[in-house]
């Protein structure tokens, strides 16, 4: 835990950092350069003396660094420093899952590194200036681009991957990857459950010590739940669960939070977040960044101030269960992609029984899904699938008229919002390293990269620095990934129930009401309103002359207001201008603590 800042020179000493060294120090932080090497673990600093190689690390739950340098060998979650002694080559490097920050700023033979933006920032005697590549990033809403990418808000300070080895000598950068990911399980279906069932137990009791004061996010769902019973059925320890209360649909979740807690913990406080304009402002202001999304770092803000009253200082978390896991939908899109289109229709049937409110027909509830592939060109194949379905062609024309009347009631597709575009083409990302461990696999990996959003898991990390805690991530495993890539996908379909391995592992250990459970509360009422609240009581918007104007196309700001504020559209059609308004007002905070 704590924060650290490696300052180095290639080529000469760095006497011209002495100031920074004990300005450093005395804020409690270790400082890797030339004349000084240390291995940290915690806040305690401790000297190695490898021979070969100096580490700083920021590491838990790993096991002891050996003299190799090999991040690959590491289970748990780190960022991390490693020098060469002769100085010729410093390696900057992060878990494959990006829960522990990691940048850098790299010029004239400079290399700065920390765990926190704002610890080179300070180090650096003129702030960058904004990255319009990150800003392009951070609005493109439209793309595919969700997986995170090397740009910070700054020019010239950038991240380091999840997964990468940034290695640095006086001859530039060379970027490499320590996990390819592979399938290397080939036992029977039961085998494969009961090692991810031992794999999860193991990372959970890793995770706990005898100092360890624990409390634990209890959202009421099936990984949190999870998590707080495998602590208490298998290590021993009663979690005080903390459920963050959103005040809108969340009723069920309360009571299958209650159940949980009450036969395993006998605790759960209820938490709730209370002036979000303050708390943005604080979570902008330490992790660096504009908020990507309500939720995590709203919700969590309360839940560390409640660790804090409680003495806590490890938070357990099952963020990434659902991507690490699997959902279980790619089934139906394997499915397609092998044209089996009456094995898609039956399993479209389980999905509307068990899943789908039946607000609409099994025949429209078809068609929408025809539809969706009908835009993705698919001409052919939906137009056989709707001749074998029986009357599906017969109902097409009309469920087509419906359809259309229904778009044209919706606000459109949210308009062109950064002025940035028209000067600057946006920049992909560096390659992944490709997977060779077949469909599934790349798919795990794929949902692992896009619906676990690694700014989110950066700002609390930031969050954890701040209030001197830890958030740590038991579903986040390579091992556990690669097990659940070597079950056969329709496992996790559970005949249209999903999340059908989690459900097979957890048997015997979760309550049967949470474990069988399908339905799920999401976030969609509460970001919306809190992103209403936000912009009501944010000036910026009437400030002709903010410089958020100088990124954001004022124009179509204006009128994604108006679609938020339109009571004729729903609140799931206005989702993508919830997301621009609530980004917009993050950037002008952002501008307005470093660029005022």
């Amino acid at each position: 835990m704590g924060s650290f800042i490696h300052i180095q020179q290639f080529g000469r000493r760095t006497e011209v950092f002495t100031d920074l060294t004990s300005t450093y120090l005395n804020m409690g932080l270790s400082l890797l350069s030339n004349g000084q090497r240390h291995l940290q673990f915690g806040k305690k600093v401790l000297i190695q003396n490898s021979g070969q190689l100096t580490t700083l690390g920021n590491i838990y739950a790993c096991p002891e660094l050996t003299f190799k340098f090999s991040p690959a060998s590491l289970s748990g979650e780190f960022a991390m420093v490693a020098m060469q002694n002769d100085m010729l080559q410093t390696h900057l490097t992060r878990d494959a899952f990006g829960t522990r920050s990691l940048y850098y700023y790299f010029e004239n033979n400079l290399l700065l590194a920390s765990s926190e933006i704002n610890l080179i920032l300070a180090a650096l005697p003129v702030k960058p200036q904004p990255s319009l590549e990150k800003i392009n990033e951070y609005f493109r809403l439209d793309s595919d681009d969700d997986e995170i990418g090397i740009h910070t808000f700054f020019q010239k300070i950038f991240r380091v991957l999840p997964g990468q080895i940034c290695s640095f000598g006086k001859d530039g950068l060379e970027i490499n990857y320590f996990w390819n990911p592979d399938i290397r399980f080939t036992e029977s279906t039961n085998n494969l459950i009961n090692y991810a069932r031992n794999t999860i137990i193991k990372n959970v009791k890793s995770r706990v010590n005898r100092d360890s004061k624990i409390a634990a996010h209890l959202s009421g769902g099936l990984d949190s739940s999870s998590v707080v019973c495998i602590l208490d059925q298998f290590a021993g320890q009663k979690a005080n669960c903390i459920y963050f209360d959103s005040g809108l649909s969340s009723g069920n979740e309360i009571a299958y939070a209650k159940l949980v807690s009450q036969s395993k913990t006998g605790n759960l406080t209820k938490v709730h977040s209370e002036n979000h304009q303050d708390v943005l402002q604080q979570i902008i202001s330490i992790s660096a960044c504009p908020d990507p999304m309500v939720v995590p770092s709203l919700i969590f803000w309360p839940i560390y101030e409640q660790m804090i009253k409680a003495k806590k200082n490890i938070l357990f978390s099952g963020q990434g269960g659902d991507s690490i896991m699997g959902f279980g939908a790619e089934y139906l899109d394997n499915l397609w992609n092998e044209r089996k289109t009456k094995e898609s229709i039956e399993a479209l049937k389980y999905i509307y029984e068990n899943r789908n409110k039946k607000s609409v027909s099994f025949n429209q509830f078809c068609l929408d899904f025809l539809f969706q592939k009908l835009k993705s060109g698919y001409y052919w194949r939906v137009t056989t699938t709707m001749i074998n379905s029986g009357n599906l062609i017969f109902e097409f024309p009309f469920w087509l008229l419906k359809k259309i009347k229904r778009k044209q009631k919706g606000p459109g597709k949210a308009p062109l919002f950064i002025r940035a575009y028209k000067y600057l083409q946006f920049q992909k990302n560096p390659n992944f390293p490709e997977i060779k461990g077949g469909k599934n696999l790349e798919n795990f990996v794929k949902n692992n990269r896009l619906a676990l959003p690694i700014q989110a898991m950066e700002n609390l990390n930031a969050l954890d620095n701040h209030f001197e805690v830890r958030t740590t991530y038991p579903f986040l495993s390579k091992e556990l990934l690669e097990i659940n890539a070597s079950i056969p996908v329709e496992v996790n379909f559970a005949n249209g129930n999903y999340r059908g391995i989690l459900r097979q592992v957890m048997k015997n250990i979760l309550p049967e009401e949470i474990r069988l459970r399908t339905d799920k509360a999401n976030f969609a009422d509460y970001a919306y309103q809190t992103t209403v609240q936000l912009i009501q009581e944010s000036d910026f918007k009437s400030d002709e002359n903010h410089q958020v104007w100088q990124y954001i196309d004022k124009k179509s700001f204006k009128y994604a207001l108006q679609v938020l504020e339109n009571p004729n559209f729903t609140i799931q059609q206005k989702s993508d201008y919830t997301h621009l308004c609530y980004r917009t007002l993050n950037l002008a905070i952002w501008l307005d603590i470093y660029y005022s």
